[in-house]
């Protein structure tokens, strides 16, 4: 785990804002001498460059809205940046929505918990396997009385090839959770990139949505009420483009972004920090 965005790493703070990376964004992909056709060098870290601006960009906005000073900020707020293998659980790679099994013996689980206080809200923003992943994580978090309070999942991956079978093999050996996650959250926006159809000859001239296709862009059509689904919308976007997926305007007027820092002002507001600039 990387606390790259916070000098305090020991307390638990009231907002804690997950951002979780897919294949080849911290690590290579699989094993240390497979790395996926992206143009960047290795690893790509496209979430992490989303993490940091978006961290900055609180940050300030915190400190202009609530004039706290930078200890204080980091007292409310914290900010990490994982890759997807990070919260990954063997033990859970095949569960069913209804037996998640327990973790608190998982030495990786409970040092994620060990972030997260009784009144934590937790906010989690995955991209690629990392979109899959964490939506998957909201309901381990539930399973184990956390709630997971705002989700967003951009270009999410991990069902395996829609068209033909191959990455399989691949996908079987990844470190994803086996079955289509059904999240549980107070709020969830899914922003899905470019699609390849190759029963319509809709191809792709860019190499990173080939690789959303070997691994099966996540096709979501229907959410059961407890994921609270309010955004489910598709785009043009490459599968790199993560931060153009997270800053567009979705139905609801904003964007992802957007919408997350409201929760984030709720949630001070909450707390009992009303802004002191009106």
């Amino acid at each position: 785990m990387n606390h790259i965005f916070t000098n305090d790493t020991s307390s638990r703070p009231l907002i804690y804002v997950l951002f979780i990376g897919g294949a080849a964004d911290k690590e290579s992909f699989l094993w240390g001498n497979v790395n996926l056709p992206l143009k960047s060098p290795w690893p790509h870290r496209i979430t992490y460059h989303l993490a940091r601006r978006f961290h900055f960009r609180m940050f300030r906005y915190l400190q202009a809205r609530w004039h706290l000073p930078s200890v204080f900020v980091r007292h409310y707020y914290r900010c990490d940046y994982l890759s997807y293998t990070e919260i990954f659980y063997r033990e859970a790679k095949r569960y069913h929505d209804a037996s998640v099994p327990s973790l608190r013996l998982n030495p990786a689980f409970i040092r994620l918990c060990q972030n997260i206080g009784q009144h934590t809200q937790v906010f989690i923003v995955g991209h690629s396997l990392g979109g899959w992943n964490g939506a998957h994580l909201s309901r381990i978090l539930a399973a184990h009385g956390i709630r997971c309070r705002f989700l967003v999942t951009l270009d999410p991956v991990g069902c395996g090839n829609h068209d033909i079978r191959i990455a399989g093999h691949l996908m079987r050996q990844a470190q994803i959770y086996h079955n289509i996650p059904v999240p549980v959250a107070n709020k969830w926006m899914n922003i899905r990139g470019f699609h390849i159809r190759l029963a319509e000859n809709r191809f792709s001239a860019e190499w990173e949505n080939w690789v959303s296709w070997a691994g099966g862009q996540w096709l979501i059509k229907t959410a059961p009420p407890e994921s609270h689904l309010l955004v489910n919308q598709c785009t043009q976007y490459s599968h790199r483009q993560a931060e153009n997926m997270f800053t567009c305007p979705t139905r609801l007027g904003l964007s992802a972004a957007s919408a997350l820092m409201q929760e984030i002002e709720a949630v001070l507001q909450n707390a009992g920090l009303p802004p002191l600039n009106n």
